[in-house]
């Protein structure tokens, strides 16, 4: 017949195996160990073989109050033995092939009160989760995960040094941090340290500055001119007038206007050029001062006369920094 169980020893069992179980066991393993023509039968509780008579083996099924069970394939001259345990308590279990659940998802591995202590994988071991959905595959000194993310459920430690985050999105950039928001500002910015604020933020940029990729580039406002051909004009801080007229062009002071806002004015026009000023405001040239308010005013006396004033207090005073001609102050 073919196939031999060799030296075939029960196993260590839960409980002692009765006579009955032995004699089980003998038969399977002498089933086995049978040659082709050889049949099986009893002596004195203990089936043997025999080299006399032939026959063919029928389906035989068996299960004892233990938990041992045998049976043989039906109907052939080269019977499949199968033999199942039932609870058994091995010191060890070697195997050289696959260990299989009955079906996929079927069985586990200990239970919650009964754990397995320690795990050991070789190098380059792979925990394939539902047929390589997310594997974990192991490299020198590394693993790597593939096919899915890693979620936390609480704060994760990179040397013992905790990763906090912030609603998802928001990750402390030194230990104790308020962290920082990575969420896409859809624009270019750069991430500085607000230090009213205690935290990391995005820097946006100001007038006359912009970021593209990797370059920020910064553009002076300068002074904005303009041409007053009219014979009046309301300022604007940070402008020049350019006054070209056949009658004289009063160019008004801004109401509001900010410690070191300019003001420029060039004469063009044969009607000459004033600088009004609004209530509660003067002008300072030189050792003189504008009468403070409506009244006050300095203006040109030749065609090209030319003055540059700056606000010295915010709303109210102006100096004049520089001038070309004769300029009156009133």
């Amino acid at each position: 017949m073919g196939g031999r169980f060799e030296n075939f020893t029960p196993p260590t069992l839960g409980s002692e195996l009765t006579s009955a179980e032995i004699t089980l066991i003998e038969a399977l393993s002498a089933l086995a160990n049978s040659a082709a023509g050889e049949v099986l039968r009893k002596e004195g509780g203990v089936v043997v073989n025999s080299s006399t008579g032939s026959g063919t083996v029928t389906s035989v099924s068996v299960v004892t109050a233990n938990g041992v069970s045998g049976s043989v394939a039906t109907a052939t001259t080269t019977p499949a033995i199968t033999l199942t345990l039932g609870a058994i308590t091995p010191s060890s279990v070697t195997s050289s092939g696959n260990i299989n659940p009955a079906t996929s998802d079927g069985a586990a591995l200990g239970t919650t009160s009964l754990m397995w202590s320690d795990l050991f994988l070789a190098s380059g071991a792979v925990i394939n989760f539902n047929a390589g959905d997310v594997t974990i595959s192991h490299g020198v000194n590394a693993l790597t995960i593939a096919g899915g993310v890693v979620n936390f459920g609480s704060t994760p430690t990179v040397n013992s040094t905790a990763i906090y985050f912030v609603g998802g999105t928001d990750v402390a950039l030194a230990d104790g941090g308020t962290g920082a928001s990575l969420a896409d500002p859809d624009a270019d910015r750069i991430m500085f340290w607000d230090d009213s604020l205690g935290a990391v933020t995005w820097l946006t940029a100001g007038s006359g500055l912009t970021i593209t990729a990797t370059t920020i580039t910064a553009t002076g406002t300068g002074i904005s001119w303009s041409e007053v051909t009219g014979t009046s004009q309301t300022a604007a801080v940070n402008s020049g007038y350019i006054c070209n007229n056949a009658a004289l062009v009063t160019v008004t002071l801004a109401d509001t206007a900010a410690v070191g806002d300019i003001l420029r004015i060039v004469g063009k026009g044969a009607g000459l050029w004033r600088v009004a000023q609004n209530a509660s405001e003067n002008i300072n040239f030189g050792n003189l001062t504008s009468t403070t308010g409506v009244g006050g005013y300095i203006e040109g006396t030749l065609q090209y006369d030319c003055v540059e004033l700056v606000c010295t207090v915010a709303n109210t005073t102006w100096t004049v920094m520089s001038s070309i001609g004769n300029i009156t102050v009133v």
